[in-house]
């Protein structure tokens, strides 16, 4: 399993933001480890029209071969 197999498995597991915010995610750390990768994705909801993040979440996943597995949602900045 390479990096962009892992993001990619990751990033369609992140929820979106919900109403009229537009979704931002930031992959902010991979890490790779005898079980799999560790990935740290950083999520910004803002207005479209631009006035900063409303919201902020940071979510930490465990991903192996047959799994991508939440092990950890920060709220906040």
């Amino acid at each position: 399993m390479d990096r962009a197999a892992v993001l990619t498995k990751v990033l369609a597991q992140v929820p979106k933001c919900t109403g009229d915010l537009e979704t931002i995610n930031d992959v902010v750390e991979v890490k790779e480890h005898e079980q799999g990768f560790t990935v740290i994705i950083r999520q910004d909801c803002e207005p479209k029209h631009g006035e900063g993040p409303q919201m902020r979440t940071t979510y930490t996943y465990a991903v192996t071969p047959s799994d991508v597995r939440l092990v950890e949602k920060k709220n906040g900045f």
